[in-house]
């Protein structure tokens, strides 16, 4: 009688179902961090009418700092609200008045409504400075996600053509600049070659000339380091010298 050949396990792995999944329970303690981390961001839109300077520095400060030591759970809720912050312009065609509310909620009481108008005036989050100091601070935490989503606002901030946008654009430049994101570095070089606003290259360059000076300092393997100078003088040696920020090849 033959014996029986055990069954072969088999090697093709399990293919995640498409569509919306239901979102994974998380504890207690998981709950109470994403309670404190949406305080710690409404508080922000209180400065400066009833929230201190001093306060508002150390608010930010500490969004870093538990951003850098939280699980995936909480970075990627920072990221989440932070980007409902940062595309909060898409509507701003027409003033935030009486009217503009009134026509979102017929039905509202006008006290309410009053309400909104108060509130939207005096919120510091929705602000453009509000909006300039957020993307700043995501230069800050230096990792690949808060980079890509500086990438992803700069694709956002450059289709509109206004003077916010403008402005937002530029600040996203930047924040690539104190980065120490390599993918904020190699998005920087890809911009460079295309950009075709003088001003914009201007800034770009700027920001090249960022890491052309901290690039040794960020710990990479040697081979890595010297590739990326490399690359980094190519594009200064080439740029145009008449920057409107005066650097100096």
């Amino acid at each position: 009688m033959k014996k029986k050949s055990p069954k072969k396990s088999s090697s093709k792995k399990q293919v995640k179902p498409i569509g919306p999944q239901p979102e994974p329970e998380i504890s207690e303690k998981a709950k109470a961090e994403l309670v404190e981390l949406n305080t710690l961001f409404n508080s922000l839109k209180y400065y400066p009418v009833a929230l201190e300077e001093s306060k508002k520095d150390s608010t930010l400060s500490t969004l870093v700092e538990k951003y850098k030591k939280g699980e995936d759970y909480y970075k990627q809720t920072f990221l989440y609200i932070a980007y409902e912050t940062l595309v909060q312009f898409s509507d701003y065609r027409e003033p935030r008045n009486y009217g503009f509310y009134q026509k979102l909620n017929p039905q509202e009481k006008a006290q309410r409504l009053k309400l909104n108008v108060y509130r939207t005036m005096f919120d510091y989050s929705s602000s453009l400075e509000g909006m300039l100091e957020l993307i700043s601070l995501l230069g800050k935490i230096h990792d690949v996600p808060s980079a890509k989503l500086l990438t992803h606002l700069f694709m956002y901030y450059g289709s509109r053509d206004s003077l916010n946008f403008k402005l937002l654009r530029t600040a996203v430049i930047d924040a690539l600049g104190e980065s120490n994101s390599l993918y904020a570095l190699k998005s920087l070089l890809n911009y460079v070659k295309y950009v075709d606003s003088e001003d914009l290259l201007n800034r770009v360059i700027d920001t090249i000339i960022k890491w052309d000076e901290k690039i040794e300092t960020l710990g990479l393997p040697e081979k890595d380091t010297q590739k990326l100078k490399k690359e980094l003088k190519e594009i200064l040696t080439t740029a145009p010298t008449d920057s409107s920020y005066g650097y100096v090849r």
